[in-house]
């Protein structure tokens, strides 16, 4: 190792290349040579080349001191000028004594607190057992003798005077009587918030067992961070189709909740940075870091954001958030060495470079050795929080293929290329690497280009992954391999399942169907939460009964893994197609209940009661529906076709005319002029039949336009070009 001036080496002992020569034969001796055992099988010849140490299993320790290192250990690179803490101060503390707003709110809680420090006093005395009249007693006389009673209503004297001055506002000047009044409004406006807060107290449970309401409030923190979680779900699902605007307004929420939570600000930095808004990405990491200057992650990150503003020179300030990552870790991080080594060579700072590297090799080294304790690096599931990670694992694998790991969880894909691209220089020698450690190359190569929009070279990557534990399946097919797919390393499932995100992302539905079958027959777990979705949704597409009834299965799985409005929907979109109408209700309305702002939640309750000749609720839920945004066309065109169909084509039209302007559709248009036609408009049904003729090619909805303008232009008067759109039509149509 590099700046070693100790070796320590074990040489096992083995024959010479040349034998021993023949002892000569001496004088006389006074005294005869001792009887020495030698083994019966042992020649002379063997003895003399070393045999017998070979035999004994002999070695030979040598330990040596240098006087200077074979190889020079690098300098410590200096500290930067500038602190982190300098470049984003923290934010000032808050005053000490922060009195709530409500003085009623404090002295419930006051209470509240009173109430538990009684029952754990009584239950240090007399346990659980039923209380008697004795024993109640007694217990009052500990409380009254002990000091606890008097020191507990010193803990309501504060709140109570604070009710008083806010609520009771007297100038001083009262008479007997009207002080006599205030005690008693005192007492009864006392006693019942007091009474409120015992009886909310013992509504909410004992600490002991305490009910988790498995849905949290709407309106809470926890609320709104679970609809972020879904709506980037959604984003990702839908490839960013005007769901970010909804990520940014439930992530708005939770800064208006817990505005002095750094995580909170943290997770707003990692999506922003993620939509490559880098001015919020800023605004978002300095007030994480004004409210946890010392957290790695955070700086972490904020280096590494500064850093890409200018990568063929990044700023000498990204070095000082690095510096303090590594500082403020618990232990030595592999991750932010290395991805300090690759700023500082980006910088051009040789030395420094070469030490950066140097602490993160021999950390995984020692890692590895078990030297130092961490934790084993196993397979990612569903189950694990997206995000960052900057723990330290055993056998994490070479820290440049960590470190471009986490920058593509972070979405710095250009950083993350320089990573790969010094991996790749490294692994240039004669010694190929483990086939774990390829496959992971390939992986995060794979990564790589779909940040970077090369889907057809991720796709190359990943059969390539792929192909290396399974050599003998030479093309991703329709249809699943016969023998059984068994998980070979941590890497498998993440291979098949980003395999089939991308060709998901390509439309390649039927080669994504089988990567998505692969992954999960690989493993009942699966990578992330967009498998069971994406692949219900391909499914939904196939459209068959039997992948019909597969969607509904795989669907229920989504919500048992990750309960969402999305995945409610598709359950219920299933059953819909399946003609399970109830069932699909049911489904539509636990998707309602996880969020009740989601168009096509609504949209699709409208088809269902139309179905079940609920007209009212239909109309209602369709009303809903489009107030809060229907962005599918296709569920926009079913509503407006069920709707003529019906016999309502007023309520039709606005169905349509929303469809057509999301994506132009031949049978979106002609539904639109069949029900400008049942509203007694024909001037605007002609207009559209006409669009119909001269926009689309496809023949069947060309002839049934003519037929439907030939009769509007005659029901108007207008028989010239009803002659002429008749001629168009031609005598066999005719």
């Amino acid at each position: 190792m590099p700046g070693t001036v100790l070796l320590n080496e074990r040489v096992s002992m083995g024959p010479t290349a040349s034998p021993e020569p023949e002892p000569e034969a001496g004088g006389k001796s006074k005294k005869p040579p001792p009887i020495q055992l030698e083994p019966e099988d042992a020649s002379g010849a063997d003895h003399l080349l070393g045999g017998s140490y070979v035999a004994a299993k002999s070695y030979l320790k040598v330990r040596m001191k240098l006087d200077h290192p074979i190889i020079e250990r690098p300098a410590t690179p200096p500290r930067p000028e500038q602190e982190a803490s300098d470049i984003c101060p923290p934010r000032p503390p808050l005053p000490r004594f922060l009195q709530p707003k409500d003085p009623t709110r404090e002295f419930q809680q006051q209470v509240k607190k009173t109430l538990e420090e009684v029952v754990v006093s009584y239950r240090k005395n007399n346990g659980v057992a039923t209380p008697t009249a004795e024993s109640e007693k007694d217990f009052m006389y500990e409380l009254s003798s002990t000091g606890k009673y008097h020191s507990l209503k010193e803990m309501l004297k504060k709140s109570v005077v604070r009710i008083v001055r806010e609520k009771f506002k007297k100038d001083g000047h009262e008479t007997v009587e009207d002080m006599e009044n205030f005690h008693n409004d005192l007492y009864v406006y006392l006693m019942q918030q007091g009474t409120d807060a015992i009886n909310s107290a013992f509504e909410e449970g004992s600490r002991e067992a305490k009910y988790v309401d498995p849905l949290p409030e709407v309106g809470t923190l926890e609320n709104f961070q679970l609809l972020v979680t879904e709506a980037e779900l959604v984003d990702q699902l839908h490839m960013g189709r005007n769901h970010s605007e909804a990520v940014v307004k439930y992530h708005d929420e939770c800064i208006r909740l817990a505005g002095d939570d750094a995580t909170v600000w943290f997770d707003y930095a990692m999506f922003a940075l993620k939509i490559e808004n880098i001015s919020k990405t800023d605004q978002c990491l300095q007030e994480a870091l004004s409210l946890d200057g010392t957290n790695p992650k955070i700086l972490l990150v904020y280096g590494v954001t500064i850093a890409m503003r200018d990568l063929s020179a990044p700023p000498e300030d990204a070095d000082a958030f690095f510096q303090a990552a590594v500082d403020n870790s618990e232990e030595v991080s592999v991750i932010a060495w290395t991805i300090r080594a690759l700023a500082l060579e980006l910088m051009e700072r040789e030395e420094d470079c070469k030490y950066a590297k140097m602490m993160s090799h021999w950390t995984q080294q020692d890692i590895d050795e078990g030297r130092i304790l961490a934790a084993d690096r196993t397979r990612r599931t569903y189950r694990d929080k997206g995000g960052v990670d900057i723990a330290n694992k055993r056998g994490g694998g070479p820290p440049l293929l960590q470190a471009a790991r986490f920058l593509l969880d972070m979405h710095a894909p250009l950083f993350a290329e320089k990573a790969l691209q010094g991996f790749e220089t490294e692994m240039s020698g004669p010694k190929a690497p483990k086939m774990a450690v390829k496959m992971e190359h390939l992986i995060l190569q794979a990564r790589l280009a779909m940040d970077l929009g090369d889907l057809t070279r991720a796709e190359e990557c990943l059969i390539e992954a792929v192909h290396l534990e399974r050599p003998r399946t030479s093309r991703m097919s329709a249809h699943m391999p016969e023998e059984k797919m068994q998980e070979k390393s941590i890497f498998t499932v993440e291979a098949w399942t980003l395999l089939a995100h991308v060709q998901y992302l390509q439309k390649k539905n039927p080669e994504a169907i089988a990567s998505y079958a692969s992954s999960l027959a690989i493993s009942n777990s699966p990578f992330d939460n967009l498998v069971y979705l994406r692949y219900a949704e391909l499914l939904i597409t196939a459209g068959g009964p039997e992948e019909l009834e597969k969607a509904k299965q795989v669907a229920l799985k989504a919500c048992t893994s990750f309960p969402t409005a999305t995945s409610w929907l598709f359950v219920g979109i299933a059953c819909y197609k399946r003609g399970q109408f109830d069932q699909a209700e049911e489904a539509l309305v636990e998707a309602n209940v996880a969020d009740i702002n989601n168009g096509v939640v609504w949209a699709y309750l409208c088809l269902v009661c139309m179905q079940l000749r609920r007209d009212d609720e239909a109309d209602r839920a369709l009303q809903l529906a489009l107030r809060r945004g229907i962005d599918e066309p296709d569920v926009l065109r079913e509503l407006g076709t069920v709707f003529v169909a019906a016999g309502k084509p007023a309520i039709a039209e606005s169905a349509l005319r929303e469809a057509l302007k999301m994506q132009e559709d031949a049978t979106v248009r002609r539904a639109l002029a069949d029900a400008l036609a049942a509203q007694n408009d024909p001037e605007a049904a002609i207009v559209e039949f006409k669009t119909v003729v001269n926009a689309y090619d496809k023949e069947a909805d060309r002839i049934y336009a003519l037929e439907q303008l030939e009769k509007l232009l005659n029901l108007v008067n207008r028989p010239a070009e009803s002659a002429k759109y008749g001629a168009i039509l031609g005598p066999e149509e005719y």
